[in-house]
């Protein structure tokens, strides 16, 4: 009963502060030669909403009306679950008159009890902690939880203004242990990041405990690890494959054993859940920290020759700044890509750059390997970029073979390419990109320059500027990330320019 006053306080205040359900919209008005007439824009953080202007729907957001009598008009911005925005807009003669407005959702409230005290409520997957929640009004999903217990689910019409009641108590639910799943059959122990261990995931729907054991080719025990008691629904064990040496064990296959076991008193359907598996320790799955070429794996300027390592994915940011030497003003963008890689030797990815001269570029790349023996790597490249067009932000779709020679810790690569390219004229373009490339387990480095050619109809010759650029890379052990250091110049015979960036990279 104590809670009726607090509950009373909520509405009382609601109805009180009424103006606090909408917000101000902002005006912005310049001149315009009109003929007289006035012209109004209408913007909204709601796409699609309707636009009422003086009682008349005249379409919906984003709405540009022209030929308006100057004057008071009355308008109204409307959407389905939001209150509705209304303002009085008077338009001058001649004028360009921006409305622009933020409209609020609809909301009630939900007065929750519910045992035991430390259950979560869900709404349309929206996490909340009991008592009295403001969330959107209308029939609303709502699911209860608590780790040990059954989830219910309820589905609850919530009044706009109003308060509605849920009270609920939660059933223990029995011990039960499934979703064994084994993050990889294959891994190389050298690596860093996550592709350096192998894990085992499982989910548990009480109190419980459990014992994992990883044991070597002869059965001997090389690593043990016990949890418990659960105190959340979603476990897990990991190895490093390493031995109690701390040194990372011989290739070949070893056995991975886990035993779960409900807490004393606790129901279960089984006294003992257990799952096994063969796991191989394999060096040859060489992977190192490497930069990006675009949105695929490489250099700055050239991409990798070799086929990938392992399958993976990754996903990257990158911040830069670059300007003239002469000390002139400097400019700067970031680039956000995503890509994907296949053990067989495919990797491809996609990417947007975002200049702070508000110029936008989205690239595209994809390259296969061949796969050859020994020393020798080879990769067919295709590639593109698409821009507006302009002087120093090209357009181009462009194909390559990139050559390496090396290894993975220490390799060299050539890329000849030739492409088309749109940069206010359309013409074809050949171009050369070279790295070098050396590098550890956990850090590695580059160094790459580009040249490209002018347009090949005037004949062959080389324009300016010849990008440089090193970059360090790092791969700290057991996390999924990876970080950037990147710094370079484009010569030119005048005026050269600097560029340097720094990036992280999130990869699986």
């Amino acid at each position: 009963m104590r809670r009726f006053p607090f509950i009373a306080f909520i509405l009382a205040a609601a109805g009180a502060f009424a103006f606090s359900w909408t917000s101000t919209p902002t005006i912005q008005v310049e001149s315009a030669s009109l003929g007289g007439l006035s012209s109004l824009s209408v913007r909204c953080d709601v796409r699609g909403a309707a636009v009422w202007l003086d009682y008349q729907v005249r379409g919906t957001v984003p709405l540009d009306m022209t030929g308006l009598a100057p004057g008071a008009h009355l308008l109204v911005l409307r959407a389905e679950g939001y209150y509705d925005s209304v303002v009085t807009v008077t338009l001058a003669a001649d004028t360009k008159t921006t409305v622009t407005a933020s409209l609020q959702v609809k909301t009630g409230f939900l007065d929750v009890k519910v045992q035991p005290p430390q259950a979560k409520v869900i709404i349309d997957g929206e996490s909340y902690s009991q008592g009295v929640i403001e969330a959107p009004a209308g029939q609303r999903t709502v699911v209860v939880k608590a780790f040990g217990y059954v989830e219910q689910t309820f589905s609850i019409y919530i009044p706009e203004r109003m308060v509605a009641y849920l009270s609920a108590a939660l059933e223990k639910a029995p011990f039960e242990a499934a979703g064994f799943a084994l993050s990889r059959a294959r891994f190389n122990p050298r690596n860093s990041g996550l592709k350096g261990i192998a894990s085992v995931s499982f989910g548990v729907s009480a109190a419980g405990y459990a014992d994992f054991v990883v044991l070597g080719p002869n059965g001997e025990r090389l690593y043990e690890e016990s949890s418990g008691p659960f105190a959340d629904w979603d476990q897990a064990f990991s190895w490093d494959g390493r031995g109690g040496d701390g040194e990372p064990v011989p290739d070949g296959t070893y056995s991975i054993e886990l035993s779960v076991r409900p807490e004393a008193g606790i129901e279960t359907l089984r006294d003992r859940y257990d799952f096994s598996s063969g796991i191989v320790v394999d060096s040859t799955l060489i992977v190192v920290p490497v930069g990006s070429y675009g949105p695929m794996y490489g250099a700055v300027y050239a991409p990798a020759a070799f086929a990938p390592g392992v399958d993976g994915f990754r996903i990257a940011a990158f911040g830069w700044a670059d300007g003239p030497v002469d000390g002139s003003s400097a400019s700067g963008g970031v680039t956000l890509s995503a890509g994907g890689s296949l053990e067989r030797g495919l990797d491809g990815g996609i990417g947007l750059e975002l200049r702070g001269d508000e110029t936008a570029a989205a690239t595209i790349g994809l390259r296969v390997a061949a796969g050859l023996p020994g020393p020798f790597g080879l990769s067919a490249v295709a590639e593109g970029r698409l821009s507006d067009a302009t002087a120093g932000n090209p357009s181009y779709a462009r194909l390559g073979a990139a050559m390496g020679l090396g290894s993975r810790f220490l390799n060299v690569a050539l890329m000849p390419h030739i492409g088309g390219y749109w940069e206010g004229d359309a013409s074809v373009r050949a171009g050369l990109g070279a790295s070098l490339s050396a590098s550890g387990y956990a850090v590695g480095a580059s160094l790459s320059a580009s040249m490209i050619s002018d347009p090949l109809s005037d004949g062959f010759s080389m324009a300016w500027p010849i990008g440089t650029a090193v970059e360090i890379n790092l791969a700290p052990a057991r996390l999924p990330l990876a970080f950037t250091l990147m710094a370079g110049m484009d010569w030119s015979p005048g005026p050269s320019s600097w560029k340097a960036g720094i990036g992280i990279s999130g990869g699986f």
